[in-house]
């Protein structure tokens, strides 16, 4: 998973790439390249319309049926998939092998490699594929005749603009073997040209829409859209110099970046997990509203309100929480999304953010209750040679008629939190099923 999401990463920085020279024009298909360099493979690039009759999602449904390539790609000559990791409303990751057929007396080549489709956003899809090396996958497994080929990063970006489908194809790949890589070049700059083909099929494809890929409301594309936006601004907190030290409170380092004209006050705490727990089990717990007041004395009440979808590294969720009153203020609640995601082996995020959704209005659940809203809070847990380290961000507004000072006063205490979690975090019975 982490080497696909590297791999949709190089695809979309293509998009910016300088170095792509235009090839000119095939049919509808404007063509370019990106030449070999000395420890770089050539890119091969093309980008059509689509138009306006299909979603993003059906087109990516289209593509990555392996039943129909033959319909539209020539050279194709068998293909299946070996393993499905995961499928979500927005998101599908598998192991795929396809093989094409033998041209002018060369044998043919096959390929075992990961697909990731995945809506990034309402108006973005994305298919990456790279070539995965398995021993149980082995050249000539299902084809003693072919050559395996190897796919260094290819795959299509869809972008809906204004109701138009723009599709860019790039492709970089070592088909292997002994055929000069001049030639092998040459040969490749055709192969955008099947975009052409690929649109005139899907014209005749018949859609399934119980299986259409991605078929989640718009809402929940936005919320998805949304969270991973307050992913990227926790992960910007941590090289951010507008955070001040505030010295410590116990284990716990404290840091405040001021309020602005046009941002609120974010705080911040800092703290050493030490090396008992997995990144994951760290999660599940900080995550797990049942045991909340264990380690949070101002927690009143919370539920997971819908579950998106879960993964073995990501579990998407919109929940709900409430405060209790203090001081003779009313308490506070607040409807927010949660992301809990693995980015790495050494590297987990829980981001959280407020969600304002019509069918869960302020008093809904607690009458007594101000709703607030989270700009953006959650934590970042990084595994350094086994110690995990834990870093708490938290940027709010409590709203009400409460002075903007007296609450930036009161939210530098809550990273203190973090000391109450690793105590709480000792008695917690885990259950490995779910961690």
């Amino acid at each position: 998973m982490e080497d696909i999401k590297d791999a949709q990463k190089v695809l979309l920085a293509f998009e910016e790439d300088p170095a792509f020279v235009s090839k000119g024009s095939s049919g509808s298909v404007q063509l370019s390249v990106r030449p070999q360099t000395s420890t770089e493979r050539q890119v091969v690039c093309g980008k059509m319309s689509f138009g306006k009759d299909y979603t993003i999602q059906q087109i990516m449904q289209f593509i990555n049926d392996l039943s129909v390539k033959e319909t539209w790609d020539s050279q194709f000559q068998v293909g299946k998939e070996l393993e499905t990791f995961s499928k979500t409303d927005t998101q599908e990751f598998k192991l795929c092998w396809a093989a094409y057929k033998k041209q002018l007396g060369i044998a043919g080549r096959d390929f075992v490699y990961a697909v990731l489709t995945e809506m990034l956003s309402p108006t973005l899809g994305v298919i990456v594929t790279r070539s995965v090396n398995r021993d149980d996958y082995p050249e000539h497994k299902f084809l003693p005749s072919h050559c395996r080929g190897f796919i260094d990063n290819a795959g299509y970006i869809i972008r809906d603009v204004d109701g138009e489908k723009m599709l860019s194809y790039y492709n970089q790949l070592d088909i292997g073997g002994l055929v000069p890589t001049w030639i092998v070049n040459k040969v490749q700059i055709k192969q955008p040209t099947s975009m052409e083909n690929t649109f005139n099929a899907l014209k005749k494809f018949a859609f399934d829409q119980a299986i259409v890929f991605g078929s989640a409301s718009l809402d929940i594309l936005f919320i998805m859209e949304d969270i991973k936006d307050a992913q990227k601004v926790l992960l910007a907190f941590e090289k951010d110099p507008g955070f001040k030290s505030k010295g410590r409170s116990g284990n716990v380092e404290l840091f405040v970046r001021p309020q602005t004209s046009t941002e609120r006050q974010v705080v911040c705490g800092k703290m050493s997990f030490g090396k008992d727990y997995t990144i994951q089990q760290i999660m599940q717990f900080i995550t797990d509203l049942s045991v909340k007041e264990t380690w949070e004395a101002k927690f009143l009440n919370g539920k997971v309100l819908e579950s998106f979808f879960k993964t073995d590294t990501q579990d998407f969720k919109l929940c709900w929480s409430a405060y209790k009153m203090q001081v003779g203020m009313s308490g506070r609640d607040f409807v927010y999304a949660v992301l809990t995601e693995m980015l790495s082996p050494t590297l987990g995020v829980i981001a959280l953010r407020s969600v304002n959704r019509d069918d869960y209005p302020e008093h809904k659940f607690l009458a007594s209750h101000c709703r607030g809203f989270i700009d953006n809070a959650g934590y970042i847990i990084r595994d350094v040679d086994g110690e995990k380290m834990i870093s708490f961000y938290n940027q709010i507004d409590p709203r009400g008629l409460l002075p903007t000072w007296i609450v930036n006063m009161g939210m530098i205490k809550h990273p203190t939190a973090l000391e109450r979690i690793f105590n709480a975090l000792k008695n917690y019975n885990f259950s490995s099923s779910q961690a």
